[in-house]
């Protein structure tokens, strides 16, 4: 028996060597059967390392004797708990085996909807500039971790290929380590290669599969939703070039400059009113008023730009608070993603 750690990463091995005398020369034996030891098998009691290679062998010219050698091993599969101390993953048939996985953290890319003002806000807002308008071009830097898990099975993960681009719908444990929240991991991709190997008096012939996931928690915390790790959902300012048309009287939360009122003599009518052949509830071009320098009044223009839309799609009043509603939306489609995929993830 022997302790090593290699690289940091603390390594048992063990061998156990057995004589065996054939009574004659063509004597057929099954050397595991003969000394007991199956792939698979723990060294000791107290000292549960698995067995990894049984070989058998020729006592030099000696036709009589033949010696078996048997190697253990700890591997280097996550245990499923963390490095708690239960028995090695190995000790277990490949079927019901605990999957083993590997992660990888970086960051990306994305825009920014919502920012805070240093030394102003306490909370983040929409990203907009101090007259309510959304301001383009800002961009955040947020960490993705690239998740790749192994194990066997009889069938080729490869079956599971059209379910690419799903998220979780149920929340996803790896070991002691990460816990996923729905909405966070993308079944991204699968590779499977054939696989043999053996445990105990049994030859398991399948597939090794590796199934990549993408985690993304993507913690968002902005007015009107509770702060949340957002994942794969998308944040989106709710603005368009076009509102719905309403009723000039009922400006509680509404602007009415940013839809067509009647005009006379090129300007804006008081008391307000829709355009001619308008009706309230009907989809219009977003307006802005413009102030006539010479002789007063107001007129309107199609806007260049989104303006900021209330729930129903009528314009949002430019004191509202606040200025732009932020809005929570599923992209990818869900599945639970651990029993769809039958994860041995703990």
């Amino acid at each position: 028996f022997s302790r090593s750690a290699d690289g940091g990463q603390l390594a048992d091995t063990a061998t156990r060597v057995f004589k065996i005398i054939l009574e004659s020369p063509n004597e057929q034996i099954d050397i595991m059967s003969a000394v007991g030891v199956q792939i698979g098998d723990p060294y000791s009691a107290s000292n549960t390392i698995p067995c990894v290679s049984v070989e058998g062998r020729a006592d030099g010219e000696s036709r009589l004797v033949r010696i078996v050698t048997c190697q253990y091993r700890t591997s280097a599969m996550v245990d499923g708990e963390g490095g708690t101390g239960l028995p090695d993953p190995m000790l277990v048939m490949p079927d019901v085996r605990p999957a083993n996985f590997s992660t990888s953290t970086s960051l990306y890319e994305a825009p920014a909807y919502y920012f805070k003002k240093v030394g102003r806000d306490v909370a983040f807002k929409p990203a907009c500039n101090a007259l309510g308008d959304m301001i383009d071009g800002i961009t955040q830097m947020l960490p993705i971790t690239t998740i790749r898990v192994t194990q066997f099975n009889f069938f080729p993960g490869t079956i599971f290929s059209g379910e690419c681009g799903k998220i979780n719908m149920e929340t996803m444990t790896l070991g002691s380590y990460l816990t996923c929240k729905p909405n966070t991991v993308l079944f991204r991709g699968v590779e499977a290669a054939p696989h043999v190997e053996t445990f105990g008096t049994m030859t398991y012939r399948g597939f090794m599969n590796s199934y990549e996931f993408a985690y993304r928690p993507n913690r968002v915390d902005i007015p009107g939703y509770l702060a949340d790790d957002f994942g794969w959902d998308v944040v989106l300012p709710h603005t368009g070039y076009n509102v719905k048309s309403f009723t000039p009287s009922s400006t509680t939360d509404k602007e009415v400059f940013a839809q067509p009122l009647k005009h006379q003599g090129g300007k804006v009518v008081v008391p307000f009113a829709l355009m001619d052949g308008i009706l309230a509830g009907t989809k219009v071009r977003a307006m802005v008023p413009v102030h006539d320098t010479e002789d007063g009044g107001v007129r309107q223009q199609p806007s260049a730009q989104p303006v900021a839309l209330n729930d129903d799609g009528t314009p949002r009043a430019s004191n509202s608070d606040p200025p732009v509603k932020l809005w929570r939306i599923q992209v990818q489609e869900q599945t639970n993603l651990t029993q769809f995929l039958q994860l041995r993830l703990s």
